[in-house]
């Protein structure tokens, strides 16, 4: 289906841009003709069809690679390009994952074999066309599972919601294994006719309102950060045609988002999806503080500690259902399905209320760290620094600074020697992306523990908020 639509596209649009990176221009019917091209080398490198990851930045070669993956009947993995070897070992291993496809110098393309076991016996995922990753609870992050037509759904509904055109010029900042720019820029961009825009250079803000003002740039789909960045420069930019900025993954500071329309007469439009389940509201920014109304395709309902509905404007757990949604965890199928209702609803953990149809998100109940839009797993930080031998015990939480949009890890350890910061990182940095390695390194004597185990991080954050008192009265 998707490649069907895609080749539609190509024909549809044909000399229309797809995509621009930097002075170079693919258009429909060039994008289809380097889909082709790639899936005969990709049928000539690869020995075995199934998993394949992708790790590599923003390029149009993993557009290319993407769509020629599914052509050849493979699985696109996508895999953060910020991952250690270390870390893409351990996904290959636990996930099967044959292949990873990398770009090297001179934006060449690198094939990665891994020895795997087979997968052939393995009907998890029997009709699974793309899987993306997740914070896992127990140090791996998640393999989520997506159809292709929840792939479709997602990509279909967000153009509807967001009024995509053929006419938009879509500058996508956020990585393309992310479901910010995945369901909002990656899959939507081409069944508009609509051309996505990938930066060749490093992100400073300058850099960007130089492509928003050359490329005409409609849209802007960006973490929190990119905006902060975006106000911290005093370049004034002449903005022709930008209608619509995006963001999502992390809270957004009220301060930039008053700041930012003060300025550029804009409103960030800050948005609410899950991977679990894509894109859930649309914002155009009219509403203060709301994250928008329910897309098409998606349900929510928000209960109380008792499973029971809440009122409107009444605070509680966010449930939610779409026809984008995952059809699990693979190879933890057991751990999905006991996130969900009998009803099909996926318990997502978020605080939220709806108001007058709008939906407003609080926070989280769970210990997922928030690092400017990606989710860490504290586990998996925990398990490194055990590996050092003079380690007894760790624990990671994230801690927000006082007017900070976004957390950063915290480790706590416990030593048998004089184990110091120094003696950490080098470690850390070895074998965790730098999103991930901890501001800060606490030494104490015990790790707070329920009867069965459990890290009491509520007390960590504590002893953590009373410590950054103390250090600011010095």
């Amino acid at each position: 289906m998707i490649i069907e639509e895609i080749k539609e596209s190509s024909e549809l649009y044909n000399k229309r841009p797809a995509i621009r990176y930097g002075n170079q221009t693919y258009s429909y019917s060039q994008m289809w003709e380097e889909i082709e091209r790639h899936e005969k080398i990709l049928n000539m490198k690869l020995s075995s069809k199934g998993p394949v990851g992708i790790q590599m930045k923003n390029h149009p070669t993993y557009i290319f690679i993407y769509y020629a993956l599914i052509k050849a009947g493979s699985i696109p993995m996508l895999i953060d390009y910020t991952f250690t070897d270390t870390e893409v070992n351990t996904l290959c291993e636990k996930y099967s994952i044959n292949y990873v496809i990398k770009l090297g110098l001179g934006d060449q393309i690198i094939f990665k074999e891994f020895k795997v076991e087979s997968i052939e016996d393995n009907n998890d995922l029997k009709n699974t066309m793309t899987c993306r990753f997740s914070s896992g609870t127990t140090g791996v992050p998640k393999c989520l599972m997506f159809t292709e037509s929840a792939v479709l759904n997602a990509g279909r509904n967000w153009a509807e919601a967001s009024s995509l055109i053929k006419e938009d010029k879509i500058l996508c900042t956020a990585s393309f294994h992310n479901g910010l720019a995945f369901n909002t820029s990656f899959i939507s961009t081409f069944l508009s006719g609509a051309c996505i825009i990938i930066c060749k250079k490093i992100l400073t803000p300058k850099y960007i309102w130089k492509v928003i003002e050359e490329e005409n740039v409609s849209i802007i789909t960006a973490f929190p950060f990119v905006y902060d960045s975006l106000l911290s420069t005093s370049y004034q930019p002449k903005i022709k045609n930008l209608r619509l900025c995006l963001s999502s993954s992390a809270p957004l500071h009220n301060s930039t988002k008053s700041e930012f329309k003060i300025r550029f007469h804009l409103p960030i439009c800050d948005y609410y999806g899950i991977v679990e389940a894509g894109p859930a509201t649309f914002n155009d920014g009219t509403i203060p503080n709301s994250l928008g109304k329910l897309i098409e395709g998606v349900s929510v309902r928000i209960i109380n500690e008792s499973g029971k509905l809440c009122r409107d404007g009444e605070k509680g757990i966010i449930q939610i259902k779409s026809t984008s949604m995952s059809t699990g965890y693979y190879k933890d199928l057991n751990k999905f399905n006991s996130l969900l209702t009998e009803d099909g609803y996926y318990h997502t953990y978020d605080i939220a209320e709806m108001r007058k149809g709008f939906l407003y998100v609080y926070g989280r109940q769970d210990d997922s760290i928030n690092v400017g839009g990606k989710k860490v797993d504290p586990v998996e930080i925990e398990n490194v620094l055990k590996k050092h031998l003079d380690i007894r015990d760790a624990a990671v939480v994230g801690y927000k600074s006082p007017g900070s949009i976004s957390e950063y890890p915290v480790a706590f350890y416990v030593t048998n020697n004089n184990v110091e910061k120094t003696d950490l990182i080098p470690l850390v940095k070895e074998q965790l992306a730098s999103f991930k390695i901890p501001q800060k390194f606490v030494k104490i004597n015990q790790i707070p523990r329920s009867g069965v185990g459990k890290v009491k991080r509520n007390l960590l954050l504590k002893e953590l908020e009373t410590m950054t008192l103390k250090e600011e009265k010095r």
